[in-house]
């Protein structure tokens, strides 16, 4: 009876043949454009003879790289442009923010801020500081869902341990 395997030139063939076919259906990893969704950009300016406006962006993970572009400003109009790219291999699992700041004449009245080139938020940098739609505050979420998780452990523990009802 003859082995197969006595042959080394057809074990090099095999061993080449399923190292193309496991390669043949894989895309390469590469950046892309990414656009983040509107809830994860985040804009905030202060005004103190000149305007600070910081732009933060959270991603889902640590494949993302954010070019910050310098403001082009016209007419009390600045215009920013974010190149976002996001890496299709492998990356950690973690969230990501990525913050910058821009300091602008005090004159600037009107902040538009464009990813890869296409507008997603314009906003009226009113005379005190802020956040859109807000007083110059931001609530905190994810501050504000772990203090109520570990109010809720306290009272169920109390309940529990300290007035046994159950």
């Amino acid at each position: 009876m003859k082995k197969c395997f006595d042959h080394p030139i057809l074990i090099v063939i095999i061993a080449l043949g399923l190292l193309i076919a496991s390669f043949s259906g894989v895309e390469a990893e590469k950046w892309i454009p990414y656009t983040p969704s509107d809830d994860a950009i985040h804009i905030k300016w202060t005004r103190n003879g000149e305007v600070n406006v910081t732009v933060t962006m959270t991603f889902p993970h640590s494949g993302f790289m954010a070019y910050w572009g310098p403001a082009f400003i016209s007419n009390g109009e600045a215009k920013v442009n974010v190149q976002v790219m996001m890496w299709t291999g492998p990356a950690a699992q973690v969230i990501i923010h990525k913050s910058y700041t821009w300091i602008l004449p005090n004159d600037t009245g009107i902040f538009k801020l464009y990813v890869n080139g296409h507008l997603v938020k314009t906003v009226q940098l009113s005379d005190i500081n802020g956040t859109p739609g807000g007083a110059g505050f931001d609530l905190n979420l994810g501050v504000i869902s772990l203090t109520a998780s570990a109010v809720t452990i306290i009272i169920v523990l109390l309940l529990k341990f300290v007035f046994p009802i159950f």
